[in-house]
């Protein structure tokens, strides 16, 4: 199972009433800034170059704001992610539509994506869906947001389950969630009080996310699962000698397969991995580096899996290796050690870690 850090919080967002602002940047992609006019119902932009004046959009009462950013890969400069409330009378945030500067207009360049989309550290876009607890709280569950021939669009939900839950005092409740091939599961967890510490583990017992929990912080974490298996939400109130805790929780599976650019970028942080333990071994060693994979074994972290295929061993010797792989070189005559990845295809990567 490859886990994929791409959540590290859930955020709550409010509406501000939308003040009249101008932004300057580069949204038509010659390099020079354009003036955007972020109005009540409108935006506008004014080319930088030629002064042209291009209306992105007009008379929408349920605008609450644009944001400027580098959203689409395909776009040249940045582009205006537009966000609409869900109704006059319901001044939450709805969705985002994210416009981009094509053939001399603006266009729409995604679909309505879910709430407010954010960039993560990851650089990866993320959307998020509304829940609300029994006790009317807000929970915000996040939706990655994939290209397509294109095309910017949210992960459609293959299976999801809502539940709020009373964990009695001092007990530990487990719930087991099975996973199909190709899903992505993101899991939300919040407390109507306090100090209750909730975990996800994969079926091979790896934590894959735990956090002592309450109103304010509530518990995020996700899984890809490339085969067919289970994870386990762990609940725990054990701490609790009198005190039973109400949980809400959100479990929802996406229809999901990593594109070859997000596979790649797996691999390449595969190797800066083996490159960690292979230097931490060294220190450990008195400057005497490993001859084998089989040296350095027992501190690559049980979380590092081959993400083409899980049942293909992540590191091994040699200068070749399978699609997902990454291998490790050493040469004696030169103290020398070489660390190669091979993509989906099998192909070498052009980066080569080494100690030289």
């Amino acid at each position: 199972m490859k886990i994929l850090l791409m959540f590290g919080f859930v955020a709550l967002f409010g509406i501000s009433p939308l003040t009249a602002e101008t932004v300057m940047a580069d949204v038509t992609g010659d390099g020079i800034d354009d003036e955007i006019k972020i109005g009540e119902q409108s935006v506008i932009v004014i080319d930088g170059a030629s002064g042209k004046r291009f209306t992105v959009i007009s008379g929408e009462e349920l605008l609450v704001n644009a944001e400027i950013g580098n959203y689409h890969s395909g776009i040249p400069g940045k582009e205006i992610a537009v966000i609409y409330a869900f109704s006059a009378r319901r001044p939450i945030v709805d969705h985002t539509v994210i416009y981009g500067f094509k053939n001399n207009q603006f266009l729409a360049v995604s679909e309505e994506l879910p709430g407010e989309v954010t960039i993560n550290e990851d650089g990866a876009l993320v959307g998020y869906h509304l829940h609300y607890t029994d006790w009317q709280h807000e929970v915000y569950v996040p939706c990655p947001i994939i290209e397509e021939n294109g095309l910017l669009k949210a992960l459609t939900i293959k299976k999801e389950i809502e539940k709020t839950i009373d964990i009695e005092a001092g007990t530990t409740k487990e719930i087991t969630i099975d996973l199909s091939k190709n899903t992505l599961l993101v899991c939300v967890a919040c407390i109507k009080e306090k100090d209750v510490i909730i975990s996800l583990k994969d079926d091979n017992g790896t934590t894959m996310g735990e956090q002592k929990i309450d109103t304010e912080n509530p518990f995020t974490g996700s899984s890809y699962a490339d085969k067919d298996e289970t994870v386990t939400l762990t609940i725990d109130n054990s701490y609790s000698i009198m005190t039973p805790k109400t949980v809400f929780y959100v479990i929802t599976q996406y229809n999901y397969t990593p594109s070859k650019k997000e596979i790649e970028a797996e691999i390449k942080s595969n190797m800066h991995t083996v490159q960690v333990c292979v230097e931490d071994y060294c220190i450990q060693h008195d400057g005497v580096y490993p001859r084998t994979v089989s040296e350095f074994k027992e501190i690559i972290p049980p979380v590092l899996v081959n993400p083409v295929n899980s049942n293909i061993p992540v590191v091994v010797d040699g200068k070749i290796g399978k699609p997902g792989q990454v291998t490790y070189s050493y040469d004696p005559e030169t103290d020398t050690y070489f660390i190669y990845g091979f993509d989906a295809d099998g192909k070498k990567l052009d980066l080569i870690l080494s100690n030289k």
